[in-house]
């Protein structure tokens, strides 16, 4: 995981919110049945488009890359389920992948909550070893966090290590370059850390044992 700033609200939202929420508020008041065209309006394409966009196209929790396997689902921070007024607030939107969502589902704590990505930074919370990710030590959120939506799953973990081997051969590599090559290698470990690529928090992580482990600066 890592730190992720909240874009604008789309336009969508925010000419419809106030409207949808009602509708919707309605139909539980009445005990009528939601329309699923109204229940799942927090999917529009201007709102997925946004929050997809603000996440590098990965998913808020586990960093895996959407595109290269599903299309991702957009998460609600506070579940609708039980906080239905906030089905289609901005601020409790997210972009996940389908795995994390599923195994999130809607379990909240308002005393407890995950780690929101949006707010906190889960550098404070969580820490990594090699390919593992785990709640610091007396960090009630961090470790929840980490165990609701299984980080260190077989299939992350597999991810994990293809990124970080490459992470280190690049380093390897520019330990024993020439000094003009070793600016090139330097530059493309950092592309490989940065926010956009899958797994940052762990590989950003990596190349600062790599660095010191082979002196580079």
């Amino acid at each position: 995981m890592i730190k992720i700033t909240r874009p604008p609200e789309p336009d969508v939202l925010t000419q419809n919110c106030a409207t949808w929420t009602a509708e919707l508020l309605g139909h539980i008041t009445n005990g009528t049945s939601v329309p699923d065209a109204l229940a799942t309006r927090y999917r529009h394409p201007d709102i997925k488009a946004a929050l997809m966009t603000a996440a590098h196209e990965k998913c808020v929790y586990c960093e895996s890359k959407q595109r290269h396997v599903a299309q991702g689902d957009i998460e609600h921070l506070k579940p609708k389920s039980r906080y239905r007024n906030e089905t289609f607030t901005w601020d409790n939107l997210a972009f996940v992948c389908r795995v994390c969502n599923q195994l999130k589902s809607d379990t909240y704590d308002p005393a407890c909550p995950p780690l929101n990505p949006f707010v906190d930074d889960p550098t404070t919370h969580l820490v990594t070893a090699g390919t593992l990710i785990y709640g610091k030590a007396g960090d009630n959120r961090g470790q929840l966090t980490a165990a609701l939506v299984h980080l260190n799953r077989a299939e992350l973990l597999e991810r994990r290590k293809e990124k970080i081997d490459a992470l280190y051969q690049l380093v390897d590599r520019a330990s024993r370059a020439p000094a003009a090559i070793q600016g090139i290698l330097k530059a493309e470990m950092e592309r490989l850390v940065a926010d956009d690529q899958e797994y940052s928090m762990i590989l950003k992580a990596a190349l600062t044992q790599f660095r010191g482990e082979l002196n580079i600066a």
